[in-house]
């Protein structure tokens, strides 16, 4: 790895985590109910 093929890659990595723990809280937020749902099986 180049660094920043690196930084690159960890930029992106990070971007999407925190679109999946967007989606996830969204998902919370829509659908209280369905805390143990398909996305927290993953943890």
């Amino acid at each position: 790895f180049i660094p920043q093929q690196l930084s690159v890659f960890l930029s992106l990595l990070y971007r999407f985590d925190f679109l999946k723990r967007t989606i996830s809280r969204s998902r919370q937020l829509l659908y209280p109910n369905e805390l143990e749902g398909p996305l927290e099986d993953k943890r």
